[in-house]
């Protein structure tokens, strides 16, 4: 249970649960249609941007009648808006990359893209390294992720930027791992 805003909270209990199911559900349902449509690449795209467009205007309507967009709870509105944010993304990348052969700029994402659950267990992993690593400094427990930030990211330009700054750092570390990987040809699948 965690304590935000005053509140009491559980983001990883049964309320959530139920709706993260969904999520899932709902790239399986994309992979469903891009295995179907996949000889017409038009009808795929189409297809791809009505069902988006609808799922996200839904999660609007369901945010508007009472059911917050709530990433950190894992709401049902959260689930129908970022699923169909992702699935008229997924259509525009199709469009731009294997419609339009645009290619300028994808080489940093087929990075990712060859190992993406190996990605996304080295960020989780390195995450908690990076929480583990402790001391007492002015008798205030003090984390190595917040050394970092503290150190090298706030200064530059405060708060904010620092904070991007520091999450881009990190996931660089991730790319390059990866992308070591990938110029190996070396693909980690289950």
């Amino acid at each position: 249970i965690y304590l935000r805003k005053g509140f009491h909270f559980d983001s990883m209990g049964v309320l959530s649960t139920l709706p993260s199911i969904v999520s899932v559900v709902i790239g399986w349902f994309c992979g469903q249609w891009m295995d179907k449509w996949s000889g017409n690449r038009s009808l795929l795209i189409r297809n791809l941007l009505l069902y988006g467009m609808i799922l996200g205007v839904a999660g609007l309507c369901w945010n508007y009648l009472g059911f917050p967009i709530n990433k950190k709870l894992w709401t049902s509105s959260y689930v129908l808006y970022a699923g169909g944010i992702a699935i008229i993304l997924m259509a525009t990348s199709i469009w731009l990359i294997d419609v339009q052969k645009w290619r300028m700029g994808t080489g940093f994402f087929f990075t990712f893209g060859a190992n993406p659950l190996f990605a996304f267990v080295l960020s989780e992993g390195l995450a908690q390294i990076l929480c583990a690593i402790e001391w007492t400094e002015d008798g205030v427990p003090r984390e190595a992720n917040w050394w970092l930030y503290k150190t090298f990211f706030r200064p530059i330009d405060g708060a904010e930027l620092g904070s991007f700054l520091f999450a881009l750092a990190f996931m660089l570390v991730c790319w390059l791992v990866c992308r070591w990987l990938y110029v190996r040809k070396i693909m980690i699948k289950i």
